[in-house]
């Protein structure tokens, strides 16, 4: 069977009203996150990940002294918050940093990290592309379930010269590197919930064609042109259909969806 992922700029879940605990309660809890600046560097071929990621959060509550994210699998280096290193360990599927002193409410703080793993979920690899499927909180630090915590996202991508990307927002930048590698940037264009974040990284059969205003992109290993173009035949129809029952066009201007093997479901 084959699959399609969809790299969409959705809306996401409307904010949550419920006041944190002043402990941080569940993770996201008792801190807004503004933005996610990764840098990472996945590896095709072992299915593994290196990385360094800021978090810029705002306390919401008096008091807070932890910081509290979904647990995963891999391996903090470093954590920093505002130039100290702050301890972390994982309880019960929680990942926790213990503050040593209090977050000041309302003021920005900056959690850097780096880490290293291979994600337990929402990683898959084949034997050119390796792409990321709804559990974001797998392979980046974040809080998979806060929906209405919606956040900006910048995503440094390095990968082999010659290799396609693709992610949420616009490829902004891509940098050659001395050592056979570039680094392509994408950056969303306004805040999302952490669960839409995602990235591609491979060698891909492409097709593109505009649908009114938008730029669509097909992508596939496991497919070539003519059977991508056939497999996506609708989409123009879908677009269509869409924009003039809603009354108005797509939000942005570039799409890009990815065919894989296997079942998605």
């Amino acid at each position: 069977m084959i699959r399609t992922i969809l790299m969409a700029l959705l809306s996401g879940a409307a904010s949550q009203s419920r006041a944190p605990a002043a402990d941080g309660g569940a993770p996201g809890g008792g801190f807004d996150v503004a933005s996610f600046t990764l840098s990472l560097t996945p590896d095709i071929r072992s299915g593994t990940l290196s990385g360094e990621e800021t978090i810029a959060l705002r306390a919401t509550a008096k008091g807070v002294r932890q910081l509290r994210f979904s647990g995963n699998a891999l391996t903090i280096d470093r954590a920093v918050l505002d130039g100290r290193p702050v301890p972390h360990d994982v309880r019960d599927g929680v990942l926790r940093f213990d503050l040593a002193t209090p977050l000041v409410h309302g003021r920005v703080s900056r959690l850097e990290l780096s880490y290293h793993g291979r994600p337990a979920r929402g990683f898959a690899t084949s034997a050119t592309g390796l792409y990321t499927s709804y559990f974001a909180c797998d392979w980046m630090i974040c809080a998979q379930d806060r929906f209405g915590d919606k956040a900006n996202f910048t995503l440094d991508l390095r990968v082999p010269a010659g290799m396609t990307t693709l992610s949420v927002g616009r490829l902004v930048t891509r940098r050659s590197q001395a050592d056979g590698f570039e680094i392509h940037r994408w950056r969303a264009p306004r805040p999302y919930s952490p669960y839409l974040f995602g990235f591609v990284v491979g060698r891909f059969t492409r097709v593109r064609e505009r649908v009114g205003g938008a730029r669509i992109t097909y992508l596939s290993d496991a497919e070539g042109p003519a059977a991508l173009k056939r497999r996506f035949a609708d989409v123009p129809a879908m677009v269509v259909f869409l924009a003039d029952k809603a009354g108005v066009g797509l939000p942005v201007a570039e799409y890009g969806q990815l065919l894989v093997a296997g079942d998605e479901a």
